[in-house]
């Protein structure tokens, strides 16, 4: 179940069916800190952590 709703949600972003709100970026160097912006509430969107440079 989980994996369908997963392409679900990828087949709405591709379709420009939906958009999230990204908030900030940031490489997985810098995890520490992008968990630190959520654990403090200074996210106005999602937080995005890339795992691929």
């Amino acid at each position: 179940r989980f994996k369908a709703q997963v392409a679900e949600l990828f087949d709405l972003l591709k379709a420009g069916k939906i958009n999230p709100r990204v908030s900030q970026r940031y490489t997985l160097e810098e995890g520490r800190e992008a968990i630190a912006v959520l654990e403090n509430r200074q996210a106005m969107g999602k937080v995005v952590v890339e795992m691929i440079g």
